[in-house]
């Protein structure tokens, strides 16, 4: 039964991807050369022309946000691999193959984000072994992510970007063909941060501290995104500036301003560090990756971002009770889309964040932990967690 609903859903992808390729790119130049201009019998040619174009930027918004998705989910199909080999000291070369029967994985039948593992029912198409659903919820999550930042930090102008003018007449469509540069790096540096965050919970799911490689990977985009890109930068470590309820501060960038950036470096360290100790006072019993995770959220944003992402991780785990990683991977996700936000919110760690914010964020986080721990909440009492706890095999879909 899974089979089938797979494959009919599968059909329906490429059938919707071929109906937009037509639309995008055969129709408009065969109708204009069905289009005589005089002729009376080509008068209904350029009305079907007519309602062709007007539904092209539908067509062209449901493709990007598509292929964004995509990509989302094919990075996620990957980082499934790194996060399976890197722990275990193997390379992340090579095509993916399945541990039963030692097929590879060949593109696009089993090889395909997503749509390979529903066309094969979750299993192998060779020997019937079963794989993961995690891999398959590995892929949707990441892609949604990506599609997620992608509308607010790019098709908005940068809706959810602190200390950044937001220009009223940016439309996805503007976007697309006058792209502003600046703009795509900071969406790029982003994803990049959430998606080897993304990997830690992965490998935190068996148990696996955090590779150095992955976090060095980090430290190393961290410097050259911001050498070749002036706009992206760590905020300030100084208090904010408060003027009628709106924030001010700036980004420190490790060209522009090194010194003032190896501080902001310190002091985001030393909050990933106390943060890391509040959340083990929480007595979780899957702490694998957290300092890692938190540690590459402060090299990048700034000490107010690790005390925002902390908070909200702590209120998670009283709800949805995963690993901390992968809790603090959600957490990650929810205050890039809501970081502007926090400049105007005067109870919160925001970007520009004060003392009264400061001690705000210290207060929510020894609450959470301490309701976290009085409550006796065991992730392995959860089924997530049990679930989470699997034996990650090679069977990915890379």
């Amino acid at each position: 039964m899974l089979k089938i609903v797979g494959r009919i859903i599968n059909f329906l992808a490429w059938f919707g991807f071929a109906i937009l390729v037509v639309l995008l790119l055969i129709v408009p130049p065969v109708a204009r050369l069905m289009v005589n201009p005089g002729d009376t019998s080509s008068l209904r040619v350029q009305q079907w022309l007519d309602y062709m174009q007007h539904a092209q930027a539908p067509a062209m918004r449901i493709f990007c946000f598509g292929w964004v998705f995509f990509l989302g989910s094919c990075i996620a199909s990957f980082l499934n691999v790194v996060a399976w080999r890197v722990p275990r000291g193997r390379s992340i070369l090579g095509s993916s193959q399945c541990p039963n029967c030692n097929v590879k994985l060949t593109f696009p039948v089993t090889n395909l984000p997503i749509l390979g593992w529903l066309r094969n029912g979750g299993c192998c198409a060779k020997c019937d072994a079963p794989i993961s659903v995690r891999y398959l919820i590995a892929e949707l999550v990441l892609g949604a992510s990506f599609l997620l930042l992608f509308v607010l930090q790019t098709a908005t102008g940068g809706a959810s970007i602190p200390f950044r003018e937001i220009n009223p007449f940016m439309s996805l469509e503007r976007g697309l063909l006058a792209p502003d540069l600046g703009l795509l790096a900071t969406l790029v540096f982003h994803l990049t941060i959430l998606s080897l965050i993304f990997t830690l919970a992965i490998a935190a799911t068996e148990k696996f501290s955090a590779p150095i490689s992955l976090v060095g990977v980090g430290v190393i985009a961290t410097i050259l995104f911001q050498y070749f890109s002036p706009a992206i930068g760590m905020v300030d470590f100084r208090f904010g500036e408060w003027n009628e309820g709106i924030g001010w501060n700036r980004f420190l960038s490790l060209v522009q301003s090194p010194s003032d950036y190896l501080i902001a470096t310190a002091l985001a360290i030393a909050a990933t560090a106390a943060s890391f100790q509040a959340i083990r006072l929480s007595n979780h019993k899957n702490l694998h990756g957290s300092f890692a995770c938190l540690f590459l959220i402060g090299i990048a944003f700034g000490w107010q971002a690790v005390l925002s992402v902390t908070a909200f991780t702590c209120v998670l785990l009283l709800i949805i009770r995963f690993n901390v990683s992968g809790t603090i991977f959600v957490a990650t996700l929810l205050h890039l889309c809501v970081w502007r936000m926090q400049t105007t919110c005067a109870w919160w760690p925001g970007p520009a964040s004060g003392l009264q914010q400061l001690v705000c964020g210290a207060v929510y986080i020894a609450l959470a932990v301490t309701a976290y721990r009085f409550l006796g909440f065991s992730p392995s009492d959860t089924a997530a967690e049990s679930h989470a706890d699997l034996p990650i095999t090679e069977s990915d879909l890379e």
